[in-house]
């Protein structure tokens, strides 16, 4: 009986919505961000979001995947980039530039696209940091990849992993987390400043060789494409040993480098 309830209760966890980094890791990257903002920016966000704050925000982007309006369906591709693969419909360094260009030119835009433009920065800057969102090609972002979550009876993907069971295996809230990793000297803010959003991207998909856990039968990703039923390796306690100082890292950069975006486009007169 009790081996019955504790498969209900897994399957209703492994049933809940996933978005990029969760709610959680977005609200996070928003949090550090603005701990970084200059008075400027800091002003800007303020009259854009009427008052609300960038956590609050953060996660615009994947609750509107429920929105009935059709117009919001286009930015859907924007969440990911894949290796090699050009997205018609755009991907994440055009969602970024989308956006970007609309809070630098913002004099020209109503408040509604400025206050689109702000999420819209706020969350894929968040996505461009999860490894997998920045996929090789090959797996989709490693959504078709499976792995046990510390027991066989919850079985998951590896993007899943890394979107919401990671972040949250921390047990802390978004301020909670945002606190812990946000000390940095002037020196290190400057070199994680350094490069383009392309620089970060090939960054992010760099991190591949690290997460992507050994099969069972030592064959590369062989637990990627194949039928649920299958064995396939069971992550636990080494893997978020292993693992949770890159969450860490990527969401402190995120958030550092998005506010160093966000000091940049305060400062220039639209």
């Amino acid at each position: 009986m009790k081996k019955f309830f504790y498969i209900i209760i897994c399957l209703s966890i492994s049933l809940q919505p996933v978005y990029a980094w969760g709610k959680l890791g977005h609200r996070v990257v928003a949090k550090v961000a603005e701990n970084h903002l200059t008075a400027e920016a800091k002003q800007l966000v303020s009259i854009i979001l009427k008052g609300k704050s960038l956590p609050q925000i953060s996660t615009w982007m994947d609750d509107i995947k429920s929105d009935p309006n059709k117009e919001l369906k286009r930015f859907r591709t924007w969440h990911y980039i894949d290796e090699g693969k050009q997205n018609k419909k755009g991907d994440l360094l055009v969602g970024l530039d989308f956006a970007t260009n609309i809070l630098t030119k913002r004099d020209s835009f109503n408040e509604q696209e400025q206050f689109e433009a702000l999420a819209i920065l706020v969350h894929l800057m968040g996505d461009l940091h999860q490894p997998l969102h920045v996929g090789n090609g090959l797996d989709w972002g490693a959504n078709k990849c499976y792995v046990n979550w510390y027991s066989k009876y919850r079985r998951t993907s590896l993007h899943k992993v890394w979107d919401n069971y990671l972040p949250s295996s921390t047990g802390l809230s978004y301020s909670e987390f945002a606190e812990f990793i946000d000390h940095v000297d002037k020196d290190d803010e400057n070199r994680i400043l350094r490069g383009t959003t392309r620089d970060w991207m090939n960054e992010s998909r760099k991190l591949h060789a690290e997460i992507y856990p050994e099969s069972l039968d030592g064959k590369w990703h062989s637990y990627c494409g194949i039928p649920k039923s299958q064995p396939v390796p069971t992550l636990s306690y080494k893997y978020v040993y292993r693992n949770t100082p890159i969450i860490e890292k990527q969401m402190l950069q995120a958030g550092i480098r998005l506010a160093g975006l966000l000091n940049k486009i305060a400062s220039v007169k639209s």
